[in-house]
This record gives structure tokens, C-alpha cells and sequence, in this order.
């Protein structure tokens, strides 16, 4: 009897069980967090959020233990607050960990977002003890984005609550189910209406004829969700492709796109699609970094359904990272003499052999130049003693090159004292050093240098 009262009271949520509250953003999250996980049931995280009317999308994302991608379903209405029904987890999980959050956007686009939890997956409620039981349907239907994780079932129609199953509705052809408590037994009653069919009907002054064919069955559907440039990070103007071509059964599939974060700004039989991105024009949602060079992300998303079969939509996203175009110039720069600053000047001159390759050079932590493929000089302030360079890949292909510095333009360099701080060295002399490179945006170099009057 305690342990049906406890899962009634998990069922309803925050009215009734005293929960964390979670306000990075502007909304505030208002969440159970749970212990275990039923293996074979469908887990339902529930959350209220504050304020409620400025909720635009709210999500669970989970994953397996020991996998690294995230997955997750969306959160809808479930009164007075919102819930997020899991796939169910198979027997063999039993014993492991799923780990999951909650996460809230409002309609400019804050998100908000709950700690990470480590529920172990039980192979019944006893196992769980006097531990947080996640609340769980028997029966569901679950979509689960990008695709479903390994370990885990999506499960059928006739989602059912555990507790609280007073009635249900069901379409013609659905079935429907109860249960009470946490056991699996349920009853099922079929409607005994007629699948669906398409019918045609020819009328004559003599007779009727009707011609009856069954829908065929549809044939099964796979999502496959890519964007290009892979990462999709390079500097302004940017082409990015979202391509799900591999999608099946292909010429029967919907597809929409999402290049701003916005609604979908393209809807039809195309399988991919290309914008080119750019921080013109964009709106106030897209803040810059306080980095330099200044960079705007652009929230990238694509779906397919089949035709005819929106409730079997499935979607992918990803982040689209566009630096600023201005500070692309193969030109000299000078980066801004801060006040207060000695007036010593730093000069050097990169030279990035790098397919497709851009980078940002900070000096003395302070100063920064961006450099592009091929040979560029730069300035910046300096100071007597050590002076600090530090360079990062902000745009590579992948494929290896090489980015030397040389520094003799710097009147008051001391020959010979160059320190290697982090990088692969390839050549190192006395007012010159080269470093071999991966490709990959992100790789760091950073060395010292001695200047004196």
C-alpha cells in the first residue's frame, strides 16, 4: 500500500513530491530526479516549469552508460505539468546506468537546464527499495531523436499510465489498456471497426459497384542525418548542408529545414539543402562571443517523415560556429595599443600552410590578429622580458600542415629565445619556429619569446 501511494505521488510530479528548482535561464525547472529505472517499462520524468506560458520547447535528453551520445524525446503537456516519456530499457541494461537532464527554452531562446542523473536500471521495483523510483507507462508510443540508442525498445501504441488509469480514449483498429499499481498485468479490449481502407464507388441508373483495396503496408522508415562542412565551423560566408539523402524509402519522405534556430524555413520533397550563413543580418538571439575574433552560432536542424505519416517524424540538429568575416584580411594587422601599455612593438609574420585553414594569434594574452591561409604579417603591443603567442585553428579540412612564425620584424627580439609551451615542433631557430599541424579547428600552439629594449 506505501509503495502504490509513493508512485501515485511520483506520477503527478512537483504538486506533490517536494523537487530541486533549476534557473540558469529565465525559466525555472521543477524536477524529481530519480534513483532507478524499471527495465521492460516506459520511464515518465515529469517537470513543472516557471513560468509556464513562456515555455517554447522543453526536452529529456538520456543516454546508456559507457555511450557518448546524447538522445532524447520531446516533453508535452501533461496537466498542471509536462512530462517526457523514455523508451523502455531491455532486460540486458539491468544492472547499468542511464544518465538524463532536462532542459527548457523560452521564446528567445534561453535555455535552462537541470544537473545530469545516473539512475541504475532495476529489474523490478523491490530492487529499488526505499530509493526514488522513476514513474513508468507499461504501454507507449515514443519518438525518440536522433534515432533509438542500443538497449532500449520504442514500443507500441496505447500508452497507458501505471497509476491513476481511470479511462482512455482509442481511435478505430487502437487498443486500449489499463493497469494499477506497477505490475505488468493489463487487459485489452479491440475496437472491432474495420482498418482503414480506399474506397471507390461508381453509381449507374441499373447498379453500384465497389471496388475495396487495403493499404498496403508502409515500408519501414530510416533516418540519416548529416551536415556539411563536418564540423560545420568556418569563417563568414559559410555554406552549410544539411543532408539527409540517406533517408529510406527514398522519393516518399517530407523534409524540413532549420538554418537560424527559428521556425522551418523550408518544407518539401528536397532531401538536402544549402544556406550560407553569415552575421549580417543576423538577429539579436545570435549574441557574439566576448572571444576574438567574435563568432555567432547558428542552431541547425532537419526532419523526414514519410509522406502521409507525421506522427513518424524524425529529426537531427547540430551547432553551426561562424567567425566573423572582417578579421579575415591576409593584410598586416595591428591589433588595438591598450591604454596604459608599453609602447614596445611585437612584428612577426605567419605563414599557414593549412588546406582550407584560418587561425587566431593572441599576443600576451591580450591582442589578437586573425590569420589566413598563406603569408600575413601582424603587429601588436609588446613588453621588455617574456612575451606570450598563442595561436589556435579556427578552420581546417583535417589534413596535416604546417604554421611557422617568423619573428626577426621584432626590433627587440633576443635571438635564441624562443620556449616551446605547447605544439609539434618542426623547425626551431634563433628568431624563427614552425609547427606541424593536424587539420582540426581547435589545435593550440603557444610559445615564449624574450624582447628587450
Amino acid at each position: 500500500m506505501f509503495l502504490r501511494a509513493w508512485c501515485v505521488a511520483s506520477v503527478l510530479g512537483a504538486a506533490l513530491v517536494p523537487a530541486a528548482a533549476w534557473a540558469q535561464g529565465s525559466i525555472a525547472i521543477d524536477h524529481k530526479a530519480v534513483d532507478c529505472i524499471v527495465a521492460g517499462k516506459f520511464p515518465k520524468m515529469n517537470s513543472c516549469f516557471t513560468p509556464n506560458s513562456d515555455v517554447a520547447r522543453a526536452r529529456v535528453y538520456f543516454r546508456p552508460e559507457g555511450v557518448q551520445s546524447w538522445y532524447y524525446v520531446e516533453m508535452k503537456s501533461d496537466a498542471p505539468c509536462m512530462s517526457g516519456i523514455l523508451p523502455r530499457p531491455r532486460k540486458d541494461l539491468v544492472g547499468k546506468h542511464v544518465e538524463y537532464y532536462l532542459q527548457v527554452s523560452d521564446r528567445s531562446f534561453n535555455e535552462s537546464r537541470t544537473a545530469e542523473y545516473n539512475p541504475r536500471v532495476v529489474g523490478n521495483e523491490q530492487e529499488c527499495k526505499d530509493k526514488a523510483l522513476a514513474p513508468y507507462l507499461s504501454k507507449a508510443s515514443v519518438q525518440v531523436f536522433p534515432g533509438l540508442p542500443a538497449g532500449f525498445a520504442a514500443g507500441g501504441l496505447g500508452a497507458v499510465p501505471v497509476v491513476g488509469a481511470a479511462a482512455g480514449v482509442a481511435a478505430a483498429g487502437v487498443g486500449i489498456a489499463a493497469a494499477s499499481g506497477g505490475s505488468d498485468s493489463t487487459t485489452t479490449t479491440t475496437s472491432t471497426t474495420p482498418p482503414i481502407q480506399n474506397t471507390t464507388t461508381t453509381s449507374t441508373t441499373t447498379s453500384t459497384t465497389t471496388s475495396t483495396t487495403t493499404r498496403p503496408s508502409q515500408q519501414a522508415f530510416r533516418f540519416v542525418f548529416n551536415v556539411l562542412p563536418k564540423p560545420p565551423k568556418g569563417v563568414e560566408p559559410l555554406k552549410v548542408t544539411i543532408d539527409m539523402c540517406q533517408s529510406t524509402p527514398a522519393g516518399q519522405l517530407r523534409f524540413f529545414y532549420n538554418f537560424d534556430g527559428g521556425n522551418f524555413d523550408h518544407i518539401g520533397g528536397q532531401c538536402s539543402q544549402t544556406r550560407t550563413l553569415s552575421q549580417t543580418g543576423v538577429s539579436s538571439r545570435f549574441l557574439p562571443s566576448t572571444t576574438f575574433p567574435r563568432q555567432f552560432k547558428f542552431p541547425l536542424e532537419g526532419c523526414a517523415e514519410p509522406q502521409g505519416h507525421p506522427e513518424d517524424r524524425q529529426c537531427g540538429n547540430a551547432t553551426a560556429v561562424v567567425t566573423e568575416a572582417s578579421l579575415t584580411s591576409s593584410a598586416m594587422r595591428v591589433a588595438p595599443m591598450r591604454r596604459g601599455a608599453a609602447t614596445r612593438r611585437l612584428a612577426w609574420a605567419s605563414e599557414l600552410n593549412l588546406e582550407g585553414g584560418a587561425g587566431q594569434v593572441v599576443a600576451n594574452g591580450q591582442d589578437a590578429v586573425f590569420a589566413s591561409k598563406g603569408r600575413s604579417m601582424a603587429v601588436a603591443s609588446g613588453r621588455k622580458g617574456d612575451n606570450r603567442i598563442e595561436a589556435q585553428v579556427v578552420q581546417g579540412s583535417g589534413k596535416p600542415g604546417t604554421w611557422r612564425f617568423e619573428l626577426a620584424p621584432t626590433a627587440s627580439l633576443e635571438p635564441g629565445s624562443i620556449r616551446v609551451i605547447a605544439g609539434d615542433v618542426a623547425v626551431l631557430t634563433g628568431d624563427a619556429i614552425t609547427f606541424r599541424l593536424t587539420g582540426q579547428p581547435g589545435e593550440r600552439i603557444v610559445f615564449t619569446f624574450k624582447a628587450g629594449r
